[in-house]
């Protein structure tokens, strides 16, 4: 029940994120961007968020405790839902989420960005994860 509330709550983070970091792509060049990319920058804070729970109660469904974020997704690579490389990314999209909670910078928000965009795919990835292992 809660795993499915999170999984919910993750896949719609997920599905603003991209929806935001789309429409700031096509704004790139206008007045616009700052705006739309800050608002990226938050649905991606909250997708990040929503990602390590909904993995945490996806592993408690297995009988796996994990606590924090970064212990979550390494339980997650060493059960066997991800490989190696998409557990490197989730835990560097982890040190960015860290990153812009703590500092706010221009720079910092622009580097931000363009990491989204990179990283994007691993999210995607974990959804259709913990997704289809808990229909199984």
């Amino acid at each position: 029940m809660g795993g499915n509330r999170r999984r919910g709550e993750f896949r719609e983070a997920l599905k603003r994120l991209k929806e935001a970091y789309s429409l700031a792509l096509f704004h790139r060049e206008d007045e616009l961007f700052p705006f739309l990319r800050d608002s990226v920058i938050q649905r991606f804070e909250i997708a990040v968020e929503l990602m390590w729970k909904a993995v945490r109660e996806r592993l408690i469904e297995e009988g796996i405790e994990c606590r924090s974020p970064k212990g979550c997704v390494r339980a997650f690579f060493e059960g066997g839902f991800v490989d190696g490389e998409t557990a490197g990314k989730l835990l560097k999209l982890i040190d960015l989420r860290n990153l812009t909670s703590r500092t706010y910078n221009q720079e910092v928000a622009q580097e931000l960005f363009e990491e989204v965009g990179r990283f994007l795919k691993a999210l995607e990835q974990v959804e259709e994860l913990i997704n289809k292992s808990s229909q199984l």
